[in-house]
C-alpha cells in the first residue's frame, strides 16, 4: 500500500542483504520504499567483525558444545564466515536471527521469541547442566552476559566474541543537513546503544534538537524508547514484539494525531511533576487560549490585551534573570573543573551551557514579541507554540542539570573504589619498601643467633653463670621486650622484669633511667614501622585536600561545595625527587625515605616550623619508635658484653 503523504524515515542501523530463503520483511529499507517511505541511511554503531585464535577455531571442530546462542544477526554472520560448525544446535533470541540461522546453514534452530532474558531462560530449560560447554556468540558489549548467568546456575559455559559495535561521534554531513531542515518526518532505532547514541548527537544541536519536535520515532522496545523519552519528539511509538516484523508493522500502519505521545503511566506521572516546576509558563498559555479579548483582530491592543502582554514579559525578565544566575553558577564550576583538568566533566558542563545560551537566545525573542505594540492575532499561534517548545526546552536543561548530578554520583562513587585500591596498593608498596630492612634485619639475627649459641655454650661450661637465675631471665625479658617494640605492643610487664633482675647493676639502672623518657608508650606501645607509613599517606592526603578546598573557596566556591568536592580527589607530588620547600613536597620526600627504610633523614624533612597538629603527633612517634629500637639495640649488647663475661 502506497502512502498518500511522502515520509521520510532515517535508519540509524548497516543494512545487510537478506540471505537466500530469508523473509523479505528483514529487508527493512526495501519494504519502507515499497510502501512508499524516502529512507536514508545513518548507521549509529559501527560494526567491524573480530577473528578468534586457531586454538579456538580447532576446539570447536573437534570438540562440539551442547549449543551456541545468538542474541545478534552479526554474530551469526561471522560464527558463518568463520567457518564454525553449523551442526551445534543454535538457540536464537527472535524471529529475524531464526531466519538468519536457517538461511545460512543451521541444522538445528531453536527460537526464544524474545529479548536476551528469555533466551537465557530457554537455555535453562532446553539444556542440560551436565551435557556439556554453552557457547554464547556475542558482541563486545552486550545488554545482559547470558556467560556469567549460565555459570551461576551451574553450566560449563564459555563467551565468544564475534564482532565489536562502537559509536558514532558524528551525523553524517548530509544526515545533519536533512535532520535540521526538518526534511526526516520517521526515524527508526533497533538498539539501547544506537539509541543512546542518538540522544548524546541531538544534545549537542540545538537546531537538530529543535527539529525533533516534528519527528516520529519508533523503537524496537520499550528500553530503546526510554534512552530517547527526554528529547522533545512529536511522538514515540512501540513495537508490539522486538523483531522487524512487528516494527515494520507499527511504521506502516496508519498514525496518530501528531503531538500525540503514547506513554507508560509512570512516564505521563513523570513528565506532570518536570512541568510542575514551569507552572507560571504553563498558566500564560491557559490564559492567552481563554482571554476572548485578545481574539478580537484590531492593530490596537486592549487594556487587558496589554496587561496580559506586560504579564508576560515580567514572566520572561524573571526567567531570564534565574538564567543567568545559573550561568554564572555554572562558570565559577567550569572554571574550576578547567583548573582541574577533568574532561568528561567539561563537556558536561559545557553541553549544560549550551543550553543555556540557547534558551535566552529564545526567551530574548518572546520578549520581544510580547513587548511589540502591534500586537494581533496571527501572533498569538506563534506565542503558543514558542511557549510550548521553551517549556521543553526547559524540561531539557532540567535532563541535563540531572545527568551531571549523576555524573557527580558516579565521582563519588570513583572515589571509593580508588581509595581501596589506593589502600591494598599501599600496603604492597610498605611491604617493598621493607625488603632492605628486613634482610638486614635477618643478617643482624643471624649474628646475634651465633653469640647467643657461643654464650650458651660458655654459660653451660661456667657454673657460677649456670647457677645464676636473674642473668637468664634478663635474656628472656630482652626477647619479650623486642617482640613488643616491633609489634606496637605495650612493654611495660618487661620494663618491671628488667628492674627487678638487674635493678642492682648500676649499668642497668642507666639504661632504665634513659628509657623512662618512653613512659607514656609503656601501657600502650609505640605504633611500628608499617603503622606509621600507612598512617602519613592518610595524613597527606587529608592536608592536600584541606590546601584545595582552602583554594576553591578563595576562588569563590562556596565552603560547603568546596569541602565536598575537594574530598573526591587528592592532588600531591611523590617521590623522592620532589622539588620544593613546601609542606606536600616535603611530606613527598618523607614518604620516599620512609619506604628505604631512612628513618632519621624521613624525620629531617620534617625539620621545619608551624607543622598541623597531626603532623607533630606523627613526627614524636617515629621519634619514640627510633629511640625504643636505640634502647632495645643498647640492652642487647650490656647483656652480651658484660654480663656474659662479669656475671
Amino acid at each position: 500500500m502506497q502512502l498518500i503523504t511522502k515520509r521520510h524515515i532515517l535508519l540509524t542501523r548497516t543494512e545487510w542483504p537478506s540471505p537466500a530463503g530469508a523473509p523479505n520483511g528483514l529487508d527493512v529499507q526495501k519494504n519502507l520504499e515499497e510502501a512508499g517511505f524516502k529512507v536514508s541511511v545513518e548507521p549509529l554503531l559501527h560494526i567491524h567483525p573480530q577473528t578468534i585464535n586457531p586454538e579456538q577455531a580447532q576446539s570447536l571442530q573437534q570438540n562440539s558444545a551442547q549449543a551456541v546462542l545468538f542474541t545478534s544477526v552479526h554474530a551469526i554472520q561471522q560464527w558463518v564466515s568463520l567457518r564454525l560448525p553449523l551442526d551445534i544446535p543454535a538457540l536464537t533470541v527472535g524471529d529475524d536471527s531464526t531466519h538468519i540461522a536457517k538461511s545460512l546453514g543451521f541444522q538445528q534452530v531453536n527460537n526464544a521469541a524474545g529479548n536476551a532474558t528469555e533466551l537465557l531462560a530457554m537455555a535453562q530449560k532446553q539444556l542440560s547442566i551436565n551435557g556439556g560447554r554453552v557457547i554464547y556468540a556475542c558482541g563486545r558489549v552486550t545488554s545482559l552476559d547470558i556467560t556469567e548467568e549460565l555459570k551461576k546456575l551451574g553450566f560449563q559455559s564459555e563467551s565468544l566474541v564475534l564482532y565489536d559495535s562502537r559509536p558514532i561521534d558524528k551525523f553524517q554531513t548530509i544526515t545533519t543537513q536533512k535532520l535540521e531542515s526538518g526534511a526526516i518526518t520517521d526515524l527508526a532505532l533497533f538498539s539501547s546503544r544506537a539509541a543512546d547514541t542518538f540522544a548524546k548527537l541531538v544534545v549537542q544541536n540545538h537546531r537538530i534538537s529543535k527539529a525533533c519536535q516534528k519527528v516520529r520515532v519508533f523503537c524496537l522496545s520499550d528500553s530503546i524508547a526510554q534512552k530517547i523519552n527526554h528529547l522533545p519528539w512529536a511522538s514515540i511509538h512501540i513495537s508490539a514484539k522486538p523483531n522487524l516484523s512487528s516494527l515494520l508493522q507499527l511504521i506502516t500502519a496508519p498514525l496518530p494525531l501528531l503531538g500525540e505521545r503514547p506513554m507508560h503511566p509512570k512516564d505521563k506521572i513523570a513528565r506532570l511533576l518536570g512541568f510542575a516546576s514551569f507552572s507560571l509558563v504553563l498558566l500564560m498559555i491557559v490564559v492567552v487560549l481563554t482571554a476572548p479579548q485578545l481574539l478580537i483582530p484590531s492593530s490596537n491592543v486592549s487594556q487587558p490585551s496589554a496587561i496580559l502582554i506586560n504579564g508576560l514579559a515580567k514572566t520572561v525578565d524573571e526567567l531570564q534573570t534565574t538564567l543567568k544566575n545559573q550561568q554564572q553558577s555554572i562558570a565559577t564550576i567550569q572554571d574550576a573543573f578547567g583548573k582541574l583538568d577533568h574532561p568528561a566533566l567539561n563537556n558536561r558542563l559545557s553541553e549544560i551551557d549550551q543550553g543555556l545560551s540557547a534558551l535566552r537566545t529564545e526567551m530574548n525573542s518572546y520578549r520581544n514579541v510580547s513587548a511589540d505594540a502591534s500586537f494581533h492575532d496571527p501572533m498569538i499561534g506563534q506565542l503558543q507554540q514558542q511557549i510550548s517548545e521553551l517549556s521543553k526546552s526547559l524540561l531539557l536543561q532540567e535532563k541535563q542539570i540531572s545527568n551531571f548530578n549523576v555524573v557527580m554520583r558516579d565521582l563519588d562513587q570513583v572515589r571509593l573504589t580508588l581509595q581501596q585500591v589506593g589502600r591494598q596498593l599501599e600496603l604492597f608498596e610498605n611491604k617493598l619498601g621493607q625488603l632492605p630492612g628486613l634482610t638486614a634485619k635477618v643478617f643482624e639475627l643471624q649474628q646475634l643467633s651465633t653469640e647467643f649459641n657461643q654464650q650458651l655454650q660458655q654459660l653451660h661450661q661456667n657454673p657460677q653463670g649456670n647457677q645464676n637465675p636473674s642473668l637468664a631471665a634478663l635474656f628472656l625479658t630482652a626477647g619479650q621486650l623486642e617482640t613488643a617494640v616491633n609489634n606496637g605492643q605495650p612493654f611495660f610487664h618487661e620494663i618491671a622484669a628488667i628492674e627487678q633482675f638487674g635493678g642492682h647493676q648500676s649499668m642497668v639502672r642507666d639504661w632504665l633511667s634513659q628509657a623512662n623518657t618512653l613512659k607514656p608508650w609503656f601501657e600502650t606501645g609505640i605504633p611500628s614501622y608499617a603503622w606509621l607509613q600507612q598512617e602519613l599517606k592518610i595524613i597527606a592526603n587529608k592536608i592536600s585536600q584541606g590546601i584545595l578546598s582552602d583554594e576553591l573557596r578563595n576562588s569563590g566556591w562556596n565552603q560547603q561545595f568546596a569541602d565536598q568536592f575537594s574530598g573526591l580527589i587528592t592532588i600531591r607530588p611523590i617521590g623522592a625527587q620532589t622539588q620544593g620547600d613546601d609542606l606536600l613536597s616535603r611530606l613527598a620526600r618523607t614518604e620516599a625515605k620512609l619506604a628505604n627504610g631512612e628513618w632519621q633523614a624521613a624525620l629531617k624533612e620534617l625539620d621545619v616550623s608551624n607543622l598541623p597538629e597531626s603532623l607533630v603527633d606523627w613526627k614524636e612517634t617515629l621519634q619514640a619508635k627510633l629511640q625504643a629500637n636505640s634502647l632495645l639495640q643498647q640492652f642487647k649488647n650490656m647483656l652480651l658484653t658484660h654480663f656474659m663475661t662479669n656475671p
